[in-house]
């Protein structure tokens, strides 16, 4: 009685089969900070979860011992992942979207990876994925939805440094190379430092670093370097590296190189000098000797002056002349024939030059007009300046007679001094030897 009683409530205890409850425990993901065209695997952990008991048939007795009741052999999993959004639809790529998983034990866990890729140009949000449990036969003759469930991958944006710099520096000369950095990217940079690498012909005033702080997404600063250029620099672009350090949202300390352009122009600069001039007077014609020097860095190609008119003359010779190139440092004399008009107030008149030239590695033409002053004499300044000037040429002109005179005459004490001495040479011998 008693053995049979014990029996019957095993098989009461016993007789029990157990239904599985799938059960998702954790979704992980690598790298942990997602970009825009980063690869990502995601990690979804599950488990076949005991949840509820049914009495069902006896259960097996074999030689008076019940056997332990083992789950359903013939029932398989499958693990799908699927976008749950037409956003994810949109810019997630999911490499396999289904994965074998196979029969799972009571209490058994599971990790199922997937393989997924952020699209390049995927906006900045949350991306909303499902994963799903399907429970299936070893055939996979029907499938069923044994547990769904839905998270968000956040793609954060990384930071993107767009430069703009558009810089013009003069030969010879200290400018302020300004630069504009942008952060275009979705992620925040921390503690910006800008530095330049400088070399010949450039050489920073005080620092070729900076410090500008944070700069978050979409934000711009401004940082300015004062360099000097070199007056023996060749006269072109040059291409300057920049050095982008930062600290990324995930604490990294992340280093860019970009480069940005500096333009070195150098522009002829020529100056005129009057290097001489004959007298002038209201009406009188004279000429005027003016120099022309390329006072700057660089050659000047193609150089022509022109002679202005004016109310205080009129132009007697031709009033163009081409000079050609003019090397830096170097000069060219170039006469012309003006006459003062009748009505030409005395003084100082301006006489008018318009250069024209262009630099050594562009076709631009430059162009400048520069005076040179000539002094117009009152009619009676004038013409003592002419009795001056007259008796200054006779002066001249009497002393340049007697240099030969004062020669000749030289010449001619010198030969009767040499005579004379011979002759009394001569004298003595024939008198005073025999004493």
């Amino acid at each position: 009685m008693n053995k049979i009683l014990v029996i019957g409530i095993s098989i009461l205890l016993l007789s029990l089969i157990v239904n599985a409850d799938i059960r998702i425990d954790s979704v992980s993901y690598d790298p942990s900070y997602v970009r825009p065209g980063d690869e990502v695997t995601v990690y979804l952990k599950f488990h076949n979860n005991p949840s509820t008991r049914e009495v069902h048939t006896a259960p097996l007795i074999i030689n008076d011992h019940i056997q332990p009741i083992q789950d359903n052999p013939e029932i398989f999993y499958k693990a799908i992942l699927e976008p749950a959004s037409d956003l994810s639809e949109k810019y997630i790529i999911i490499k396999d979207k289904e994965k074998n998983v196979g029969h799972l034990f009571i209490g058994e866990s599971w990790t199922t990876p997937f393989d997924i890729k952020i699209s390049e140009n995927a906006e900045i949000a949350r991306y909303k994925l499902r994963f799903s449990v399907l429970r299936t036969d070893i055939e996979g003759k029907y499938e069923e939805v044994e547990r769904s469930y839905e998270f968000e991958i956040p793609v954060k944006g990384s930071v993107v440094f767009d430069i703009n710099s558009n810089n013009t520096i003069k030969l010879g000369s200290i400018g302020n190379l300004k630069i504009s950095i942008i952060n275009t990217g979705g992620g925040n940079a921390r503690d910006v430092v800008v530095g330049l690498d400088l070399s010949d012909p450039f050489t920073p005033v005080t620092v070729s670093s900076k410090y500008i702080g944070d700069l978050g997404s979409n934000e711009e600063k401004m940082v300015e370097f004062p360099i000097f250029v070199g007056s023996d620099a060749e006269p072109r672009v040059y291409s300057i590296p920049v050095t982008l350090e930062y600290v990324d949202d995930d604490g990294n300390e992340i280093s860019v190189e970009r480069e940005i352009g500096i333009e070195v122009v150098g522009e002829p600069v020529i100056g005129i000098a009057l290097e001489s001039s004959d007298l002038f007077s209201p009406g009188i014609s004279g000429e005027i000797d003016v120099n022309f020097v390329n006072e700057g860095f660089v050659d000047a190609r193609f150089v022509k002056v022109r002679l202005l008119d004016s109310e205080d003359y009129e132009i007697l010779s031709s009033n163009e002349v081409y000079i050609g190139n003019l090397d830096s440092d170097d000069s060219e004399t170039e006469t012309f024939k003006i006459r003062i008009r009748e009505n030409a107030t005395t003084g100082i008149i301006p006489v008018k030059f318009q250069l024209f030239y262009k630099g050594p590695n562009s076709d631009v033409e430059f162009t400048r007009i520069e005076d040179v002053n000539v002094n117009v004499l009152s009619r009676e300044e004038y013409a003592n300046g002419i009795q001056q000037g007259s008796d200054a040429l006779s002066y001249i002109t009497g002393i340049l007679f007697l240099i030969p005179v004062i020669i000749v005459a030289y010449l001619i004490l010198w030969f009767v001094y040499k005579l004379v001495t011979l002759l009394t040479g001569y004298l003595n011998r024939r008198f005073f030897s025999r004493r």
